[in-house]
């Protein structure tokens, strides 16, 4: 029996709204939460956990292109209240600027991320934002709309005719989840060193999901490099096989 399904939903927005990508986890360590009642960090253990962490996201792909690689943009990273969310995201997506943006000259990638925001915003990025909420809201105008929802979400759904309903999206949770302090999104336990990331959706859904699903840690999604390349080569190996069997000896 096939069923004709024309919606389903989907989770874009939630690791962005909470805190699940590893790439938040340097500017999650770099400022002092003071929402946070726990166990204190000193701002010696801070410093190190935050240069463990920007260090962990920045190899990437392995032999990719240094063609593809940003380079760090002090100016850029000042702007942007000193975070590197800006400087690793060329871990998730290695696109250049379109042709046509070359009638402006070169480009500096992080640069234009940096420009991009309202001078309002960048007042509030280095005036009460905490690090994370800046790095959320950069990637949340930048590799959410531009790749996730593009090739993985909504452009891609409708493509093939289906209406994705991402619920983290609503504009109400939104504005919620907006307004919570860092540690209500990820938590980290000093004495065992666990980073537990989307701790309060984790703690939401906790009443009706198996504790196997409750503890399980994110798994970063195949390299679609990688993807791209066995491809090829299996489309490489039908091709010869075809050629080898249609020759004019044998047609």
């Amino acid at each position: 029996m096939l069923l004709d399904i024309a919606d389903r939903g989907t989770g874009e927005g939630s690791d962005e709204h909470f805190g699940g990508y590893r790439n938040f986890l340097p500017d999650f360590f770099r400022e002092p939460d003071p929402a946070w009642n726990g166990h204190p960090i000193s701002d010696l253990e801070r410093a190190e956990l935050t240069a463990v962490k920007e260090q962990e996201t920045q190899p990437g792909y392995k032999g990719i292109d240094q063609a593809f690689v940003t380079k760090g943009s002090l100016t850029a990273r000042r702007m942007l209240n000193d975070t590197s969310i800006s400087s690793c995201l060329w871990t998730v997506t290695l696109a250049h600027f379109a042709e046509w943006t070359k009638c402006y000259g070169d480009l500096d990638i992080q640069q234009s991320r940096a420009d991009n925001p309202h001078g309002r915003i960048l007042d509030l990025m280095n005036s009460k934002w905490h690090p994370l909420h800046t790095s959320q809201y950069v990637w949340t105008k930048s590799i959410l709309p531009n790749l996730i929802l593009t090739c993985m979400g909504d452009r891609m759904e409708m493509a093939h005719s289906i209406e994705g309903r991402p619920p983290f999206l609503d504009h109400i949770l939104t504005e919620y989840i907006n307004n919570l302090p860092p540690s209500m999104k990820i938590r980290y336990d000093p004495t065992s060193g666990e980073v537990v990331e989307k701790w309060i959706l984790r703690e939401a859904s906790k009443p009706f999901i198996t504790e196997e699903l409750y503890k399980r840690k994110k798994h970063v999604s195949p390299n679609r490099l990688f993807e791209q390349k066995i491809c090829s080569c299996l489309a490489f190996m039908l091709i010869s096989s075809l050629n080898v069997s249609c020759t004019s000896s044998n047609v």
